[in-house]
């Protein structure tokens, strides 16, 4: 899929408030786009007035799970590519102004879903294990007496399928970011 002349990945994660989050990163991990509006939507939710009382129960519900992403209208290629991916419905939920922006509000599909449950959802020890595997890696690259270390770290990392070539040719921070999105990615 391409964006902006770019063959790109999309990566679900979290915003700091835990909205759900979704980035557009190219093919080598480094993020061009974040999609989605970091909103407190399920917190601060107004009914909306051409909604009925169960419609608004379940787009509250949809919140408070992640199952409904807020964009900047102002983005439409990311909607549409979002929408071409099947992670969001083609129709908008509802709109609405957050800090001066006009927002959208979409459902993700029933594919994204599942997909959002086995990325986003899954344990934060699993980004917590392999981060601290790349700083391990880095912490024994140049020492000759570490190279089994070096190896075994290696060896754990690749076999997530994540290209060692970045290990290899990245700074340790770069790398980190681009294993989480790695292991983020929608297929």
């Amino acid at each position: 899929m391409k964006y902006k002349n770019q063959e790109v990945h999309i990566c679900f994660s979290r915003h700091k408030n835990e909205a759900l989050r979704i980035d557009i990163v190219s093919q080598s991990f480094e993020r061009l786009d974040t999609c989605t509006i970091a909103t407190d939507a399920y917190r601060k939710y107004q009914d909306q007035h051409d909604l009925s009382e169960n419609e608004n129960r379940n787009l509250r519900v949809r919140h408070l799970l992640n199952l409904i992403a807020g964009l900047d209208l102002k983005k439409p290629k990311a909607i549409a590519l979002l929408q071409e991916c099947g992670i969001l419905e083609k129709r908008m939920a509802y709109r609405e102004k957050v800090r001066g922006r006009d927002v959208g509000y979409y459902h993700l599909t029933e594919n994204a879903i599942d997909q959002k449950s086995d990325i986003v959802d899954e344990d934060e020890r699993y980004d917590a294990f392999f981060s601290k595997q790349v700083r391990q890696y880095f912490k024994y690259k140049d020492d000759v007496e570490s190279t089994e270390n070096r190896r075994i770290a290696e060896n754990k990392i690749r076999s997530t399928g994540f290209p060692v070539h970045f290990l290899q040719e990245g700074k340790k921070e770069q790398v980190v970011k681009k294993l989480l999105y790695f292991r983020k990615q929608v297929k």
